[in-house]
């Protein structure tokens, strides 16, 4: 039996633990405490008995890794957003005291020690910095190299090319180069920002399928109407369980409202979670006339007594406010 196969009841463990739906309800801090507290704690039990091989643990990791940046396992849901961010970082070459001429991307198609390998052989100092190279005058640019020996021939046309291409560089030598984000408006890279970004750009897909109280606003509308509440308009929850109709009501009718109010709510939920994990769809009037249905199921069977007719539950329920 492998060690990777022993280990297998602590990796299931794991991978159930960060189930996908765990990662689309957290938040970045939510899923830093839930990785800390809980997944370093699950196998201190097993490898306190048996070593853990470094396969097992590189899986571990691969777990914690995928979970914590937004995959269930082997998806990666932050792939786009990673590649943007990678190209997201731009330098601005100046003076080009602080960027390598050879090893770093600041001209042509690609670094100049793989668009130009022959030359680069050449070079004794792989590591030169571009003010190092070239130096820009007043009426152009010269260079100074350090060769192993003289190019000759075929390398002599690579290093014709190579100055050609470099003559027209819009070198600076006033400021040092800087790195730039184009992520931000002012070209600033902070963490906050960096934070801000991954919220808004990793849980968006997310945050648009919440049913909220703001984004099912129609269906809490439906419910006043039903129920005969004409001054409502709520904007969170404590203005919707103090609605101003409930001064008319009785102390019947009013625990009758909030049981609706939080029947509604826990509806609400209900339909948000099979939105978002089960990609299950649904409109106002189909949740509407399930809420009626669950409402009067739960309140009839717990409300022993009074008795409940399903018609005047679903035409007429506000006499039911101001009766005793």
């Amino acid at each position: 039996m492998s060690k990777i196969k022993d280990c297998a009841p602590v990796i299931e463990k794991f991978k159930s633990r960060l189930s996908s739906w765990k990662m689309r309800s957290l938040s970045f801090g939510g899923r830093v405490v839930l990785v800390k507290s809980v997944l370093n704690s699950l196998p201190l039990y097993y490898f306190s008995l048996f070593r853990a091989s470094s396969s097992v643990i590189k899986i571990l990791e691969s777990v914690r890794r995928n979970f914590f940046w937004g995959g269930s396992g082997s998806g990666h849901a932050m792939e786009e957003l990673q590649v943007s961010f990678k190209h997201s970082f731009i330098k601005t070459i100046r003076r080009g005291d602080s960027t390598s001429f050879w090893l770093e991307h600041w001209i042509g198609i690609d670094k100049l020690c793989n668009m130009f390998p022959r030359i680069f052989q050449l070079e004794s100092e792989k590591e030169a910095r571009i003010a190092d190279r070239v130096k820009a005058r007043d009426n152009g640019v010269t260079f100074e190299w350090c060769w192993i020996r003289e190019p000759n021939g075929r390398t002599n046309s690579e290093l014709q090319v190579l100055t050609e291409l470099i003559a027209g560089f819009p070198f600076c030598n006033c400021s040092t180069d800087r790195w730039s984000w184009s992520l931000a408006s002012n070209d600033t890279f902070t963490v906050k920002k960096l934070s801000t970004l991954l919220e808004s750009n990793f849980l968006a897909q997310f945050s648009a399928q919440d049913c909220t109280l703001k984004n099912s606003f129609d269906l809490w509308i439906r419910m006043s109407k039903w129920w005969g509440l004409h001054n409502f308009n709520p904007t969170n929850l404590k203005e919707l369980l103090e609605e101003e109709d409930a001064d008319s009501m009785t102390i019947r009718g009013k625990k009758l409202w909030q049981a609706i109010i939080w029947i509604g709510l826990y509806h609400i939920w209900s339909l948000r979670n099979e939105i978002v994990f089960q990609n299950k769809t649904w409109n106002i009037p189909m949740a509407f006339s399930v809420l009626q249905s669950k409402a009067f199921e739960w309140i009839s069977s717990r409300d022993r007594k009074h008795s409940y007719d399903w018609l005047e539950w679903i035409s007429n329920p506000s006499v039911l406010l101001t009766t005793l």
